[in-house]
């Protein structure tokens, strides 16, 4: 009988899942589910039903898109080079609903020309997942990744817009099968001449000695010389095989400039919340991301004071309103007695600037909305906001550590907002203009600069990443605390002298020539590098129509959002800062930012304000 492993961390998301099966059986309890399976004869035709229940099944298009990048840059020049077979064979060993091999057929179609033919295998332990595969129908939000000129080419959009969905052409779909297999097998019904495997994402629900059993097998499956990749979030050490040629994640991760928090296990999180419903959904939520597990869950701060004496987690979300205990005052004393990267997730935020500002200075990493699950889309959002504030959160300083570097997945660029700037086209100005972009540690760090800004500083137009309702809250806290007016943007808000515009949660904000003056556009639109509000968007609309006569500014925060606009600033003439690393909490966008050359300037946030300062007494000119 086929056996696969899951770690105990995942034990509330098993048994949340086998629930939904046992009503379906109608039994009421895991004992009668045990029972049913083991010793009333129905293991090996209940089997595939529950392998279809515990298996994760997450999979996306253009998924950690620097394998792809590698794949097209490398492997597969060298592997077409070779001229010694007529087809290329790859394999996606957890291919899930297919999402993975149709991209693997994209890159390779793009690429193939007359040059060699390919073939793809999918497998995967799920049959349930595999029947959705060989469809090759997918929802218009999954296919969004996919980038437009390819997706042009290789989807078929449905004829009834009402569906929004897309299928994958013939074409692509004949390079493509999909066959069952379980990776913990002794053996593989696979040919031993594969040119690239793919194996992602998958070796991190193994323990070392599995690992290294299904990497041996795999590699057995390989024609010498082939190709190996593995998932960002995995480590490969203790595991390789000798003669293998493997891309394993060192030289991906200098390709992509990040490291995985701890790439022997996943980012361990405990939710402490008094619903059972909120538990469950955030539980649901971070079970999709393959580099986050859930320790636990506790119902107040008592329980999760125990729960903390077990076992250490790595990042702790955290409800403000809970029983015996309220959320605040369960806060500072972690932070008294053992700090940890701390979210407060809670309604409570969202009501007022005083609550807000008291567990952001408490030393909350973050504050989050509870998520909503109203619509698809709102809980795919939630789903990105929740993962991407665990994986920084799980990178931040706390008192003085260094943060590892973290991954970050596939992203929209501006150009779903608005187009790139044109060089030349910008006529300068005396009206200066300060864009900032800010997102992990940026509310504190906003507050450090904007507090210390006299009142003539030239107008700034701020993104600091926050969700809905939030930023009004942020930017009225601010208000009462600094020389200059600070607002949240409204749509059309004019750019003034000793005004701050706060880019509205959930928006996205530009800068638009009016006359001789500036104004704002506030206005809604896909995620842009994981971000609604994007800096990118803010930076790029900056580039077009204020050029030399702005200042760029990136601070602290993870991934890599206004990297590409700050850059784009800088080609038009603008001048452009970024934050150092000693005085960020997470030095990822600003590390981006100087790695692309976009930043003239690298300070520490102290020397922010007089940066500031000096710009708006300067004469605008090309830089």
């Amino acid at each position: 009988m086929p056996a696969f492993q899951l770690p105990p961390a995942k034990r509330t998301m098993v048994e949340g899942r086998l629930r939904k099966r046992m009503r379906a059986l109608d039994l009421p309890t895991l004992e009668a589910y045990g029972h049913h399976l083991f010793e009333a004869g129905h293991l090996a035709d209940e089997f595939p039903h529950l392998v279809d229940c515990v298996t994760t099944n997450k999979t996306d298009f253009f998924r950690e898109p620097a394998h792809f990048d590698l794949l097209r840059t490398t492997i597969v020049p060298r592997l077409a080079a070779r001229g010694d077979r007529p087809l290329l064979k790859v394999w996606s060993a957890a291919a899930s609903t297919g999402a993975e091999a149709y991209t693997l057929a994209m890159v390779l179609q793009d690429m193939a020309a007359d040059r060699f033919r390919y073939a793809i295998l999918g497998t995967d332990i799920s049959s349930e997942v595999l029947d959705r595969a060989r469809t090759a129908i997918y929802p218009e939000e999954m296919l969004e990744a996919v980038p437009p000129d390819l997706r042009r080419r290789y989807v078929m959009v449905a004829r009834d817009p009402a569906r929004r969905e897309g299928r994958i052409v013939p074409e692509l779909r004949a390079r493509v099968r999909f066959q069952r297999l379980n990776l913990m097998d002794e053996s593989y019904p696979i040919d031993r001449d594969v040119d690239l495997v793919f194996c992602r994402n998958v070796l991190i629900y193994f323990d070392k000695p599995t690992q290294k059993a299904v990497v041996a097998r795999l590699a057995g499956h390989l024609r010498p010389g082939g190709y190996l990749i593995v998932g960002h979030s995995e480590s490969m050490a203790g595991v390789g095989v000798a003669g293998l040629d493997q891309i394993v994640l060192d030289r991906l991760q200098q390709a992509e400039g990040f490291r995985p928090v701890n790439a022997s296990r996943p980012i361990r999180v405990l939710i402490v919340d008094d619903s059972a419903s909120v538990r469950q959904t955030l539980c649901g939520i971070l079970e999709t991301a393959p580099d986050i597990a859930v320790l636990g869950t506790a119902a107040d701060p008592f329980i999760a004071a125990r729960r903390i004496q077990e076992e250490i987690p790595d990042v702790i979300i955290l409800d403000l309103e809970m029983p015996r205990m309220d959320g605040l005052t369960f806060l500072r004393k972690i932070m008294a007695q053992k700090p940890l990267p701390v979210i407060v997730c809670s309604t409570l935020t969202e009501a007022g600037s005083r609550i807000l500002f008291e567990v952001l200075e408490a030393g909350a990493v973050d504050v989050l909305p509870k998520p909503r699950v109203d619509t698809r889309q709102f809980l795919l959002e939630s789903t990105v906001r929740v993962c991407d504030a665990v994986r920084a959160a799980a990178r931040a300083k706390l008192r003085g550590s260094r943060p590892p570097r973290q991954l970050v997945e596939a992203k929209l660029s501006a150009d779903v907002v608005l187009p790139p700037p044109v060089p030349g086209r910008v006529v300068v100005e005396t009206d200066r203009i300060v864009c900032i972009g800010a997102s992990t540690g940026g509310t504190e760090a906003l507050r450090d600069v904007l507090e210390v800004l006299p009142a003539e500083s030239p107008g700034l137009v701020i993104v600091q990443h926050m969700p809905e309702h939030f930023t009004a809250a942020f930017a009225k806290r601010l208000n009462g605390l600094c020389a200059i007016t600070v607002k949240e943007a409204e749509d059309g808000d004019p750019v003034l002298r000793g005004r701050a515009l706060i880019a509205p949660g959930g928006r996205h904000l530009m800068v638009e020539r009016r006359g001789g003056s500036y104004a704002v556009s506030v206005k809604d639109g896909p995620l842009v590098a994981r971000h609604r509000p994007s800096v990118d968007v803010l930076f790029r609309s900056a580039a077009r129509a204020a050029a030399a006569n702005a200042l760029g500014i990136l601070m602290t925060g993870m991934g890599d959002d206004g990297a590409n606009g700050l850059l784009e600033m800088r080609r038009a003439g603008a001048q452009t800062v970024a934050q150092d690393e000693a005085s960020c909490v997470v030095f990822g966008m600003p590390k981006e930012a100087i790695d692309r050359g976009a930043a003239a300037k690298v300070l520490p946030l102290e020397q922010m304000p007089g940066e500031i300062r000096r710009f708006g007494l300067t004469v605008a000119g090309p830089r």
